[in-house]
């Protein structure tokens, strides 16, 4: 197609111009987040092969040349402003002329044989001039063709010297210079002048000789010629071979010794490019090390961050190290200590510290528990819960391992018969569960969450206010039908990018993060207002006693939950758009919105299939009063009939399975608890203490809301959440609450953490969003509104929960 690029200004558009098949075009302002300087807009229907921000800052730095084509790109466009440097270089040349003129032939002749050399020395001339080097050095910088750089040496003025090479190839051709130059680098290695030697092989294009005497003579050369002159010959070099990461690596710390931080980047990331050829895990490691740290010391956080993440995953410990790392330093002191094999991250080194203390709780619970009058099932029950929460808070192992050991020692021990212990893998909610996580796949993978997310943000209004409350709205819709968290916010990522540049808001401003947050709660934080929010709901209802949960359907879930949703959902989205509101706001155009619906096209057979899935899926959910069956029976029929109408193979291959194993075990655990009677003697035993708590459901709930605050800001939701509603249940029964309130208010109050790394769903926002829209203050900004609107909210269900008769 055609496109062309407009100015909007005072005096209305103007066109700059317009491209059309195999022309590139960009937005220049987009490398420094600002807002862009032009529109580009269709003159006739057209298809653009797109390339993110990100994706281009990815590849300049792991392809170099990527980088040197952009550089010369940008260079073009800088010389039509800088036309008179050319004037000045022809004046230049024009001058060198004249001074190579002015020299006697003796003289001539000298700076011919020497140019292939870096720089001059008297024994070199004196070798090539019969003992006359003395005079013939003073002749040379009275003409000012050299320049003294100390310690004996003489550096030939570049352009002399770029005269001198072409007079030596008029005389003897090309291979006659390179036979020269060849001849000199030799004997300059015999006398120990390396530098001289590097320079000489490269004009003779040796290059693999000079790379063996830059790999063989490295202190030599930087103690004779200095760090930036080193750095340039590896880059000329451009080694290859086995010897090239460790070459190209040399060169970057060379060029960061000498302050050229821009070369460093260039040569550390031929050496990550090298790398990765050989596929080396560690050579990239080290690589990226490097990288990140000079970007680190340029305050490029997100960058560094980037290539320390590369790092260890090729190592294989990002969940060994980077989980739980705050911070860049931390993050990068993590690789760096693992690659030396000096320290690891305090969160690693406290493990062993945290299996001892899990072992403690498990001996001390262990000889506590028969005073407590319960029976021996229970009181080896209590003790293996007593380790599991310890190695659990302090991450000793996945949560998913510590589970399943629970479960296992609990069976080996006779703490409960295998049918307990294994009750939660033959639960109905984790087959549910299977099933939703593979038809979200089918759905998100499909493209179809994405179409009907467009499809709802073209009903409100083209402005900020208007697109914001759409992103929050279709969030809700969109978790009706797609169960994960992670699922929602990674569609909906790219297109708030594209309302944002649309509306001109430069990245990560007040602006852009009020549009990211206001889709961040529609499509994370409202989860618990529907049964398939997500998996959370299912872990609480496997977790509820049976009696209650026999109970629940998904409209009289809905329908419990609303007066909470209602408060939170417009409370925060009213409070992201009152704190985040855009410096200037500017109408958004429609056409980005059929833009992306054009590229969709026409919905596919897969999209049908998985439309087929979601509503088929809902429709089971609310309508189990009427056929009374077990959802996750009917569920598992419809994955055969997908398969044999031709659904995609893979569904079930990205699934979580460490999530659904956790959630299993979990619920063993929950339903050993009830077997053995262990809840029923702990409520008795503690609820004379809590006697406060029964004044006023008012005063439960808000210091349920507190500790659940307090709690998730330093220990992840999973497993936070299920432990206190596995501990508040037994109390809320025997004080006269339904369990559900209870769970539903845990279940709302999931919060990001006092740190970074206790939470996921926003850490997938950013990287959804390119990390462009908002930062982790903003979050955490709109968490303590978000905190006091849960309170709120749960204070003002009271009355409709007492209704209900769910709170006494």
């Amino acid at each position: 197609g055609q496109v062309r690029a407009e100015l909007d200004g005072a005096d209305g558009v103007t066109a700059l111009e317009t491209a059309g098949p195999g022309q590139v075009i960009g937005e220049v302002a987009l490398l420094t987040g600002q807002p862009r300087t032009a529109t580009v807009r269709a003159v006739t229907p057209t298809q653009l092969w797109c390339l993110s921000r990100q994706k281009l800052d990815a590849l300049m730095l792991k392809d170099p040349t990527f980088a040197l084509h952009f550089n010369h790109l940008v260079g073009s466009r800088l010389a039509n402003v800088s036309r008179h440097l050319t004037a000045a270089k022809e004046a230049l040349a024009k001058l060198s002329q004249a001074a190579w003129a002015s020299m006697t032939p003796t003289t001539q002749e000298l700076l011919a044989k020497v140019a292939p050399l870096q720089a001059l020395t008297a024994p070199i001339v004196d070798m090539l001039m019969d003992g006359h080097g003395p005079p013939l050095l003073a002749e040379l910088q009275k003409l000012h063709a050299i320049d003294d750089a100390g310690v004996g040496r003489y550096l030939v003025e570049p352009s002399i010297r770029a005269r001198a090479a072409a007079h030596f190839r008029e005389q003897h051709g090309e291979r006659g210079y390179r036979a020269w130059a060849h001849s000199l680098a030799k004997q300059c290695q015999q006398s120990g002048d390396y530098g001289n030697a590097v320079e000489a092989f490269l004009e003779a294009g040796a290059g693999a000789k000079a790379e063996t005497i830059l790999r063989d003579y490295q202190d030599e050369l930087l103690t004779g010629w200095g760090s930036a002159q080193v750095a340039q010959w590896v880059e000329r070099t451009a080694p290859q071979g086995e010897s090239a990461v460790g070459l190209w690596r040399f060169g970057g710390r060379c060029a960061e010794m000498a302050g050229q931080d821009d070369a460093a980047i260039v040569l550390h990331g031929h050496a990550l490019k090298a790398a990765e050829e050989t596929d080396s895990r560690e050579d990239i490691a080290r690589s990226a090390a490097a990288l990140a740290a000079v970007y680190e010391r340029r305050g490029a956080k997100e960058l560094a961050r980037t290539y320390v993440q590369m790092g260890l995953a090729a190592l294989g410990q990002d969940d060994e190290l980077a989980h739980g790392q705050i911070g860049m330093g931390s993050l990068y002191a993590a690789l760096s200590h693992w690659l030396h094999r000096k320290d690891v991250p305090w969160r690693v080194r406290l493990r062993p510290l945290g299996a001892v203390l899990g072992l403690v709780a498990f001996y001390t619970a262990w000889l506590a528990s028969p005073a407590l009058g319960m029976s021996l099932e229970a009181n080896k029950l209590i003790a293996i819960l007593a380790g599991a929460v310890v190695f659990w808070v302090l991450d000793v192992a996945p949560e998913f391992v510590t589970a399943l050991t629970a479960c296992m020692l609990a069976l080996l021990w006779g703490a409960a018969p295998a049918r307990v212990v294994f009750s939660g893998f033959t639960n109905s909610s984790f087959f549910l569960l299977l099933v939703i996580f593979g038809f979200s796949w089918l759905a998100t993978r499909s493209g179809l969450t994405f179409r009907v997310a467009l499809l709802g943000m073209k009903l409100f209004p083209a402005t900020y206010w208007g697109q914001a409350w759409a992103l929050a709205f279709s969030g809700l819709m969109a978790s009706t039908v797609i169960p994960t968290t992670s699922g929602r916010l990674t569609m909906v990522g790219p297109l708030i990018l594209a309302i944002k540049d649309t509306l001109r808001f430069p990245d990560r401003s007040r602006g852009a993060a009020g549009l990211a947050l206001a889709g961040y709660v529609g499509y994370s934080q409202m989860s618990f207002l529907f049964l398939n929010g997500t998996g959370a709901c299912f872990v609480m209802m496997g977790l509820l006693p049976p009696t209650v949960a026999q109970k629940i359907n998904w409209g009289n879930w809905l329908l419990t939950a609303l007066p909470l949703g209602l408060v939170i959902f417009v409370g925060t989205v009213l409070t992201a758009l009152w704190r985040f509101r855009p410096e200037t706001e500017g109408p958004m155009e429609r056409r980005i919105l059929q833009a992306q619906l054009a590229t969709l096209g026409n919905i596919d057979y897969q999209e049908k299939l998985g439309l087929l899935a979601l509503t088929l899926l809902l429709l089971i959910f609310v309508l189990k009063p009427f056929h009374r069956v077990e959802p996750a029976w009917l569920a598992m029929i419809m994955v055969i009939i997908l398969f044999v109408l031709g659904a995609d193979r893979n569904m079930f291959k990205s699934i979580d399975y460490q999530y659904l194993l956790y959630f299993a075990a979990f619920l063993s655990l929950a339903n050993m608890i009830r077997s053995t009677g262990a809840d029923a003697t702990l409520v008795t035993i503690v609820r004379p203490h809590l006697a406060v708590l029964t004044v006023s459901p008012y005063f439960f709930l808000s210091t349920l809301c507190v500790v659940a605050y307090v709690l998730m800001a330093f220990v992840p939701w999973l497993p936070s959440q299920p432990i206190l509603i596995l501990s508040t249940i037994p109390l809320a029964e025997s004080m006269g609450y339904n369990p559900f309130v209870l769970g539903l208010v845990i279940l709302a109050t999931l919060m990001p953490g006092i740190a970074p790394n206790l939470g996921t769903g926003h850490q997938v926002f950013s990287i959804a969003t390119e990390q462009r829209a908002f930062t982790y203050g903003h979050i955490k900004e709109l968490a303590v509104f978000h905190a006091a609107f849960i309170l709120l909210g749960a204070i003002c269900s009271i009355p409709f929960w007492r209704m209900l008769g769910m709170v006494p």
